[in-house]
């Protein structure tokens, strides 16, 4: 859930976008590697824009996603009990 995008995700997919950029036909091509992508934007940016700057619409969506999920399965639970109930 959310700890998984905090923690995973949101590092993960900064990087994979940054690489992406990186090795576009048009890009800087500064990136040698994972690890080199890793170090240089640790270096270029920090922990915390570097690597989780995307975390507040991360969450939001991770929490958005969570909440439709349970109320659809809260719903079609409670239709599915009540067919039974009535033997359908």
């Amino acid at each position: 859930g959310a700890a998984d995008a905090t923690l995973c995700q949101t590092p993960s997919q900064a990087i994979q976008v940054k690489m992406v950029h990186d090795q576009a036909p048009n890009g800087p091509k500064l990136y040698r590697g994972v690890m080199h992508a890793v170090q240089s934007i640790y270096t270029d940016f920090g922990v915390q824009r570097g690597f989780f700057g995307g975390l507040a619409p991360t969450i939001a969506k991770v929490s958005l996603c969570a909440g439709i999920r349970f109320a659809g399965f809260g719903i079609l639970t409670e239709l599915l009990r009540g067919r039974r109930m009535r033997g359908d």
